[in-house]
């Protein structure tokens, strides 16, 4: 698994893509749409407090990839770990809402 470095030059570089990429309204790098802003091996929690790690960065979906659910609310591990697709019509109402160790 990368270093907490890399991961987050990895993390900050996205994201100055994805900024540039909105000043230029997606009319200068279409191909931006492809770069995942959230890395997998990434640790993500999401707005309903469950903490877990991207599995797949799901391309076309930038910012919602799958997401390994490792820990619930009160930060204890969950029995069974469970994929959770962020990009699904289900999971509409989740969003990754911190990335630990990086706010």
């Amino acid at each position: 698994m990368p270093d907490k470095k890399y991961i987050m030059k990895t993390f900050a570089y996205h994201l100055a893509v994805l900024q540039h990429q909105e000043r230029w309204n997606g009319s200068g790098y279409p191909q931006a749409k492809h770069i995942p802003l959230y890395p997998g091996g990434l640790t993500v929690k999401l707005d309903t407090e469950e903490t877990g790690i991207v599995s797949n960065a799901s391309p076309g979906s930038i910012g919602r990839p799958v997401v390994r659910i490792c820990y619930e609310r009160n930060l204890e591990a969950v029995e069974k770990p469970c994929d959770i697709d962020l990009p699904e019509p289900a999971c509409a109402d989740r969003m990754i809402a911190q990335v630990p160790g990086y706010d």
